[in-house]
């Protein structure tokens, strides 16, 4: 839009439902900032699961959504494989009863990727996202096993096994204020296999017994990660993955779906609006209208849009960020109207990451003959 013309509101064009199910509690790492209690005997069975799967399903058509994505997580959710076999089996054939699109995605800790597993993945065509926090030691002293004792060299392999069949797996970084100097070459890594990522900043929380960065350590580390990106600029955009829950690819109002397309389901079938904020569910799958008390809930916290927070109404990036994580702001300040702690951060790095945008439409510019 023309410079100096007021910022019109983006008009949402919502066609997707996305639930997140939480099929184990059992994890054979230990995470430094965890948001779940763990615990072995936790899973979800399946009927419940399919029961979690038919909610979202009737939430879709209510909606008249075109598309589904279903995020199998946990704990780690391989632990509960067979049941991720019959729940994408269940979908699938749901998907094409009601003429749905459906993606599914695994959220792996990368530990678990046996070559048999990983042909399940690529033969089912399930998405699949794993945890990697930095080269080595630095992701070891984040993500470490039960037993204390690294994971990083079990990671790695199971990503490298995951290419060498086909798979490439998308990346997830969390940066917190023990890693901040190492995001970088987990960026790296992360380049130099062609694979894509997201980097997020770190959410303090009930479980976690780690600190989060400073914006001055966040502010140093994602300039070094910008370095390394000019360095090996990608094909592909990495202008949606760079800062925590910022957007650039189309202007929106709500920094995520919570309490508009978004259902959050745990082991039990009760539904929560965020996997942060699980142990408060607001529903269950057995709700006739699973999603529409999710946007009702009157006390706590809310994901209004970016126009109703007193912080953020004003701000020219408001349509990139949407205000950033609206249950993080809620948690720091007590306030559902508040923005981001983050803010600041966000608008100090924006700039310069759309300059990094620039310099890679620049490189990989269409040869005109």
């Amino acid at each position: 839009q023309p410079a100096g013309q007021e910022i019109s509101s983006p008009q949402a064009q919502v066609d997707t439902l996305t639930a997140w199910l939480h099929l184990s509690q059992q994890c054979n790492l230990r995470c430094s900032y965890c948001f779940l209690a763990k615990e072995n005997s936790a899973q979800m069975d399946l009927p419940t699961g399919k029961a979690a799967v038919d909610a979202v399903f009737r939430a879709a058509r209510q909606r008249n959504l075109s598309r589904v994505t279903l995020k199998y997580a946990g704990g780690e959710p391989l632990f509960n494989l067979k049941l991720i076999r019959r729940l994408h089996r269940y979908a699938k054939q749901k998907a094409q009863a009601q003429g749905l699109y459906l993606e599914e995605v695994i959220l792996s800790n990368g530990t678990l990727l046996s070559r048999h597993t990983l042909s399940f993945i690529r033969q089912a065509d399930i998405r699949l996202m794993v945890s990697l926090d930095g080269v080595g030691e630095a992701h070891n002293a984040q993500r470490p096993l039960v037993d204390g004792s690294g994971s990083f060299k079990l990671v790695k392999k199971g990503i490298e096994r995951a290419i060498e069949q086909g798979i490439s797996p998308h990346l997830s970084i969390t940066i917190t204020g023990r890693n901040a100097q190492d995001a970088a070459n987990a960026v790296a890594f992360a380049l130099d296999r062609n694979l894509t990522f997201n980097l997020n900043f770190y959410r303090e929380n009930h479980y976690a017994h780690i600190a989060a960065a400073s914006n001055e350590q966040l502010i140093a580390a994602m300039r070094a990660v910008f370095a390394v990106i000019e360095a090996r600029l990608p094909r592909y955009s990495v202008l949606s993955s760079l800062i925590d829950r910022a957007n650039f690819s189309n202007l929106h109002t709500r920094t995520c779906g919570v309490g508009q397309n978004y259902l959050v389901i745990d082991h039990q079938g009760q539904i929560a609006r965020c996997q942060m904020d699980m142990e408060t569910p607001v529903t269950s799958i057995y709700a006739a209208d699973p999603l529409t008390p999710l946007a009702e809930t009157q006390s706590g916290f809310q994901n209004l849009p970016v126009d109703e927070k007193e912080d953020c109404r004003q701000c020219e990036w408001r349509y990139w960020c949407g205000g950033g994580c609206s249950l993080l702001a809620y948690r720091t300040t007590g306030r559902v109207n508040a923005k981001s702690p983050y803010c600041q951060v966000y608008k100090t790095l924006y700039p310069e990451a759309l300059r990094l945008e620039g310099l890679r439409l620049l490189k990989w510019k269409p040869t005109v003959h």
